[in-house]
């Protein structure tokens, strides 16, 4: 059986901050890696939300700027598989 394809990711901090990262995660019960795993991917999904708001709102602004090409909702809706 094939073992996972991991990759290793590393950084470098202080001292003075991995003690910190350390001793803050020891008062959690986690570990470094669970803890900066786990922000990591957070810190992601949060930044895709916003690209993703930000892509909406410029779509509806598009939308907005041409009133005579606007599709009926329920034409969308048809389109999506939604009604």
């Amino acid at each position: 059986m094939d073992k996972p394809k991991n990759v290793r990711l590393s950084l470098e901090i202080s001292k003075e901050d991995h003690k910190y990262l350390k001793m803050c995660c020891s008062k959690l019960g986690i570990s470094i890696r669970s803890f900066v795993l786990s922000s990591v991917i957070k810190s992601v999904e949060e930044k895709e939300d916003e690209w993703t708001l930000s892509k909406d709102i410029e779509a509806v602004e598009e939308y907005l700027k041409n009133p005579d090409d606007k599709v009926p909702a329920e034409e969308v809706w048809k389109q999506c598989g939604l009604a």
